[in-house]
C-alpha cells in the first residue's frame, strides 16, 4: 500500500493498482500526517479514521462499502469529497466547514443535511 504526500490532484488511483478491492482498513494513515490528497476508490473500505491528516484536503473514497459519514472521521480541512457508489442511508456534512467539492451520486442517500 503506498501513500503520496502532494499539493495536487491525487497522481496515483488506487483502483489502478494490485491492491484494488483488496484494501478493507487505512490502518496506519494517521503515521502520514502530511498528505494532502488521498483516492481509495473502488476497495471494500467501511469506515476510517482520517483526524490526523490535518492537511487533507481532497478523499476520493468512491465504490467502497461505506454506508455513513458517520463511520469516517475527516479533519476540517477537506476541501473536496467523493463519496458516490457507496450504499449511504444518510449524509451529514454540517461539520465540513471548508467543504466545497461534494460528489455523492449513486448512493440510494435516503436523507441529507446539506447546510
Amino acid at each position: 500500500l503506498s501513500f503520496y504526500v502532494y499539493n495536487g490532484p491525487p497522481p496515483f488511483k488506487m483502483a489502478n493498482s494490485p491492491l484494488a478491492n483488496e484494501i478493507t482498513n487505512l490502518t496506519g494513515i494517521a503515521y502520514f500526517t502530511n498528505l494532502r490528497s488521498l483516492n481509495v476508490t473502488r476497495n471494500q473500505i467501511s469506515s476510517m479514521n482520517l483526524s490526523s491528516n490535518t492537511f487533507l484536503n481532497y478523499l476520493d473514497c468512491s465504490y467502497n462499502a461505506i454506508t455513513s459519514l458517520s463511520s469516517i472521521v475527516l479533519p476540517n480541512s477537506l476541501a473536496s469529497l467523493f463519496i458516490n457508489n457507496n450504499n449511504l442511508t444518510s449524509l451529514n456534512t454540517t461539520s465540513f466547514s471548508n467543504l466545497t467539492t461534494l460528489n455523492c451520486s449513486s448512493t440510494g442517500l435516503s436523507s441529507s443535511n446539506l447546510i
